[in-house]
C-alpha cells in the first residue's frame, strides 16, 4: 500500500528553537519571566525542549540575551525591531544546522513532552508542517525547513507580516486535530498565554487548590 501523501514521514533531523522575543503587551506583564511550575516560563519551556531535542536555541530580541540568565545553551538575537513571529523564524532558520527546525512559542506552557516527541519525528520534506487546532493555525508550534528562508527574507523586506498570506505561498502540510495523537492525553496543548484571563487560568492550573480545582 502506498503511504498517504499527508502522512508524516519519520526523521530525527530537526532541532528546536524557543520563540521568546515578545513580552506580551496584552497580558500587562512580561510573560517570558512569569513563574510556572516554580520556574520562569522561558526556563520551563527550554527545559522541556532540551529533554527531547539534541540542540536547542533561545530566540530573543537584540540586547536581551543577558536577561535569560538561567539558560546556558545557544541563543540568537533578532536583529529586526518588533516582536513579529516572522523575525523569530528568520533568526532561527539563519542559525539552523539541521534541514528543519521545530519552533515553539514561550507562551504555550501546556504543550507536552509527547507533542515535542511527535514533532521531532516528522519530516517537513521541504515544506512547513503546522498544526491546526482550536480553529486556528498554530504558527508558533510548527516545523519549518531551512529552504524557505529566502522567501521569508522577501516578505520581511516588503514589510509583509501576515503569516496566513505567507503560508499560502509556501509548500506546507496542515495537521488536523485527529492527526495529533498527543491531544488525547493533553487537550489543552495549544493553550496560549496572551491575556489577563489566560494568566488567571494558567495560575489555576499551576495551583489548582488555590483556584477551586483544575480546569
Amino acid at each position: 500500500m502506498e503511504p498517504s501523501p499527508t502522512a508524516p514521514i519519520p526523521t530525527q533531523a530537526a532541532e528546536a528553537f524557543l520563540l521568546a522575543g515578545g513580552a506580551g503587551r496584552r497580558l500587562g506583564e512580561d510573560k517570558r519571566f512569569l513563574l510556572f511550575q516554580g520556574k520562569p516560563l522561558y526556563a520551563f519551556q527550554l527545559e522541556k525542549l532540551r529533554a527531547v531535542f539534541g540542540r536547542v536555541t533561545l530566540l530573543c530580541k537584540s540586547g536581551e540575551r543577558g536577561r535569560f540568565d538561567l539558560w546556558d545553551g545557544a541563543a540568537a538575537e533578532e536583529e529586526a525591531p518588533g516582536s513579529a513571529l516572522l523575525h523569530g523564524l528568520i533568526s532561527g532558520l539563519e542559525h539552523l544546522s539541521a534541514p528543519a527546525g521545530f519552533f515553539l512559542g514561550v507562551d504555550l506552557p501546556l504543550f507536552p513532552i509527547q507533542g515535542l516527541e511527535f514533532f521531532r519525528g516528522l519530516s517537513p520534506a521541504e515544506r512547513v508542517v503546522v498544526p491546526r487546532a482550536g480553529g486556528r493555525v498554530q504558527f508558533a508550534c510548527a516545523l519549518y525547513p531551512r529552504s524557505i528562508l529566502p522567501l521569508l527574507h522577501q516578505y520581511r523586506d516588503r514589510g509583509e507580516y501576515r503569516l496566513m498570506t505567507l503560508l499560502a505561498a509556501l509548500p506546507h502540510q496542515s495537521l488536523e486535530e485527529d492527526q495529533l495523537p498527543f491531544l488525547r492525553s493533553e487537550p489543552r496543548a495549544f493553550f496560549n498565554l496572551n491575556t489577563p484571563a489566560d494568566l488567571e487560568a494558567l495560575r489555576r492550573i499551576d495551583h489548582p487548590t488555590a483556584g477551586g480545582g483544575a480546569e
